[in-house]
């Protein structure tokens, strides 16, 4: 699903970001310098603290910092940094970004006239503003999540499902290694060059594996092992969500 990009008014900005954190599939940042939890963002936060999302909060260093660092840090087990200076409001996930002026605070969309707006595209605002800018501040003081360990994890099993989809195949007719995009529901190139130009039918006399380079009796539609294609069905499922983001 694509995001327009479009302003928020006051009153949809809190149920927009309560989404974008609902919704969320491999990060999401809120970056508010000040929170307060009112009870649906509280249930929304529980949620997925017991799902083990990965959640991170940047949030502004004052007298009350502490509390909400035991709160979001310590009960609920999301990583938290804390910014001295901080005044920046931002939300964003691996699908949606939305910068505003309101605060992750159920007071400012009561009491004040805010503003925000989103844009679909979150993945540059993730490096060029949080990575490269925010989280650079020399006043940063980070504390872990407890779910970084999962999360280093992951990551490293995202790492080698991209392997399994990015190394060389094999044509499928002569078993000439050939460079290839590998995707076991809908594979568009099968044979080399030369194979190719020779055979109408692109399908036709499969006698090796595209992926691994072996032996292979298929259908026209059928290029892989099966064992090869549940290899490359579970890296695809695996990277689906991080393989832009990471």
């Amino acid at each position: 699903m694509s995001y327009p990009n479009k302003f928020l008014q006051t009153y949809e900005l809190s149920t927009e970001i309560i989404k974008l954190i609902s919704s969320t599939e491999s990060y999401c940042y809120i970056v508010s310098p000040y929170i307060k939890l009112w009870p649906q963002l509280d249930r929304v936060l529980n949620i997925a603290s017991k799902n083990n999302v990965f959640l991170t909060f940047i949030i502004r260093q004052e007298a009350k910092s502490d509390e909400l660092v035991r709160k979001l840090n310590g009960e609920y087990g999301f990583e938290v940094f804390v910014i001295k200076d901080l005044h920046i409001k931002l939300y964003l996930n691996e699908k949606r970004c939305i910068l505003s002026s309101m605060n992750l605070y159920d007071a400012s969309q009561q009491n004040n006239l805010e503003l925000g707006y989103e844009i679909g595209n979150s993945l540059s605002v993730k490096k060029e503003l949080i990575e490269e800018y925010i989280l650079l501040d020399k006043s940063t003081q980070h504390h872990k999540g407890k779910f970084e360990h999962e999360r280093s994890q992951l990551l490293d099993l995202v790492k080698e499902a991209k392997e399994k989809l990015q190394h060389n195949g094999f044509c499928v007719v002569c078993q000439g290694e050939m460079e290839s995009d590998f995707n076991p529901f809908s594979p568009w190139k099968v044979r080399c060059r030369n194979c190719y130009d020779m055979e109408e039918n692109r399908y036709s006399a499969i006698k090796f594996c595209h992926y691994c380079g072996k032996e292979h009796e298929a259908s026209r539609d059928k290029p892989f092992h099966y064992d090869c294609t549940q290899v490359l069905k579970k890296a695809r499922k695996l990277t689906k969500p991080y393989v832009k983001h990471y």
